[in-house]
This record gives C-alpha cells, structure tokens and sequence, in this order.
C-alpha cells in the first residue's frame, strides 16, 4: 500500500474531496484498488447541521467526506476510516468586546470545538470542551445538548487546552498511523484528506505517507515523502504545520492543471498526476 496525503491552501472549498474523488476514479481505471480516509474532521454545527442530523441517525460523530467515501465503497465504516471528529460552533459576535478577535475565530475551522469523538485502539470516547461555550450562541449549545441526548453518550468535560493536548498526544498519533495501515490493508493506494489547510492530519503519519498533493484552485502541487521529512526536520512551531507555510519553502516534484469532472463527480486531475501517482505502485 501507498499512501498519499491530500491537502489544501483555502481553509475552506478547497477542492481536497473533490480531488480525491476525482483520482480514485482515474485510479480505478487503471486497475488499481484505491481507498480514501478523512481521519481528522470537522463538522460544524451552524454550517454542517443537516449532515450532523443524518449522522446522528447512524449513532456516531462523523463529516459528510467520510459518509460519501464509505458509501461510493472508497472507505471503511466512518467509526473506522474517521478516527476523530470535532463538532465546532460558529462564534457569536455579541460576545465579542473586538471585532477583530471575532473574525479571527470566524476564519479558523477549529476555533470553537465544543463536541469531539476520539476511537482509538477500538475505544470511542466522547469530550465536550465547555470552557469555549460562552463564545458560541445559545442555539447551538442547546443543539448540543440534543445531539449528546440523542446519541445517548457520556461526555467528558475538558478544557480547550487538555483537548488540543490531548489530540496531539503519542495515543491518538499512534491510534491513527495503526488505522491507516490497517485501511490499506487490500489496497494499492490509500488517499487521506487531511484537515482544512493542516499539512498532515497528524504529524505521526510523516513516516507513513509517500507522496503529499497540495491543491490550489486549478492547480495540483505534488510532493514526495522526502519533501515532507525534511521540511518538519526544521519546523519549529506547530503554526508551521500549515501548508501555506510549507509551499512558501518546498518546491513541488510536479505540478498539472485540475479542471471541473464533466460527470459532475470530482476534481479531473490531469493525466500526469494520475501517472505519478500510479508509478508509486510500479503502474
């Protein structure tokens, strides 16, 4: 099994999904069996509300990437391909005493996490981060409280900084790198999704992948291992594990045009990202 990490440079509408999409199917063609995994995501409850509904249906905390990977049969059960998922508010801005300090958190995708689902080592544990609720609008505390009622969960309550801790812990790196090996168990290539403009979805995957794919509205950038070993031998604060930081000092092995799917069904990546991709199994 190959892995290939797929990243962006927007916080949001990337095209990370779409391109995955988009190669499993020219992969496919190829004869090659292909999985995809978001092992780290976001699930918002001002923007994402309706496919939290659904999910809520399923009994388990997940985004709607996961849901349509395991449904087009690229990816395991979401409590499998889907380690971790952050249910995050939107903040409101009443609470505010600066405006500034409320765009900054209106532009971070992981600002307001107040819901969290960890499965590690098969063990599915709930968080609920409470000391950011009086940021969020009273509506959607209350939806939380209907969400842990209607999943019929216990949830810890923790700190901002315990969680983030906690998330960047030996258990939960470990936890995941173990997941995807085990998802590319059968597989020739695994493609993984990783979080908003997040380098890695999490830094213990830096010995396992083999190829990065950082997407740009209309361009693909693709990186070997060796490009992201060497960048986070010199990284020196966590701010540097964002891709838009990386592409500023790594120059990229490849870079193809990307352009919409007539079939409506993901990113078309250009032929000779297909082939890079292919040649990691010897295709």
């Amino acid at each position: 099994m190959r892995a290939v990490v797929v990243s962006g440079v927007q916080r949001h509408g990337s095209g990370k999904t779409q391109l995955i999409l988009g190669l499993a199917k020219e992969l496919t063609r190829l004869g090659l069996r292909v999985g995809a995994s978001k092992p780290v995501s976001i699930t918002s409850l001002w923007y994402d509300y309706a496919v939290l509904r659904e999910v809520v249906r399923e009994g388990l905390l997940t985004d709607k990437d996961t849901i349509t990977f395991s449904r087009l049969s690229l990816g395991d059960p979401p409590v499998v391909s889907n380690p971790v998922n952050v249910v995050t508010a939107v903040p409101d801005p009443v609470r505010y005493g600066d405006i500034r300090a409320y765009l900054d958190d209106l532009e971070s995708p992981f600002s307001l996490p107040i819901l969290a689902r960890v499965t590690v080592g098969g063990v599915t544990k709930y968080f609920r981060i409470h000391d950011l609720e009086d940021k969020a609008p009273d509506p959607e505390i209350n939806a939380v409280d209907d969400l842990v009622e209607e999943l019929g969960i216990s949830a810890r309550e923790v700190s901002i900084t315990w969680f983030y801790s906690y998330l960047g812990s030996k258990e939960v790196g470990a936890g995941i790198a173990e997941v995807m090996h085990y998802l590319g168990r059968g597989r020739d290539i695994l493609l993984i999704e990783s979080i908003s403009t997040a380098l890695l979805p999490v830094t213990a995957l830096t010995n396992v992948i083999d190829a990065l794919i950082v997407v740009a509205p209309g361009r693909a950038l693709l990186y070997t291992d060796e490009h992201v070993r060497a960048y986070m031998r010199g990284v020196a604060s966590p701010s540097m594990l964002d891709t838009r930081h990386f592409v500023r000092f790594m120059k990229p092995a490849l870079t193809a045009p990307l352009s919409h799917s007539s079939g409506g069904a993901g990113i078309k990546p250009h032929r000779r990202l297909v082939r890079a991709i292919a040649s990691l199994v010897g295709r």
